[in-house]
């Protein structure tokens, strides 16, 4: 996965929270264009997994976002017929890498400390 890689994932209950999807979108639009970053819209679309209580229209940088069946996710299809138990599955997955992550920062946030202290340990006196 590459820093420029964003995928959204929202549980739509009513067209509102679709709103709040796409005023996401339009953020993150904004976002991209203050720090001029190139967003690849061909590349994005749009995947309903389980019930469609709301029809998505979402647009981003001006593009209709398409709504797929499926789409590849870093080698992976992923379908919108999925299962609960692929649901369970990406659920439990995603919390691993959250973990895993969470450890990440806190071990960063130490060694940064420490580095910080040896730093002024090791400064001159003046």
């Amino acid at each position: 996965m590459f820093a420029d890689d964003v995928k959204l994932y929202v549980q739509i209950v009513n067209c509102v929270d679709m709103e709040r999807l796409q005023r996401a979108l339009s953020a993150l639009s904004e976002w991209a264009e203050e720090w001029q970053l190139a967003l690849s819209v061909d590349k994005c679309c749009v995947l309903n997994i389980g019930i469609e209580n709301c029809p998505p229209h979402l647009v981003l940088d001006k593009y209709v976002l398409p709504v797929v069946p499926h789409t590849r996710d870093l080698g992976t299809i992923v379908s919108r017929h999925l299962g609960s138990w692929t649901i369970r599955r990406m659920t439990f997955h995603r919390r691993t890498i959250d973990r895993a992550l969470s450890s990440l920062t806190s071990f960063l946030k130490l060694l940064l400390t420490l580095l910080e202290v040896k730093k002024i340990e090791h400064m001159p006196e003046k």
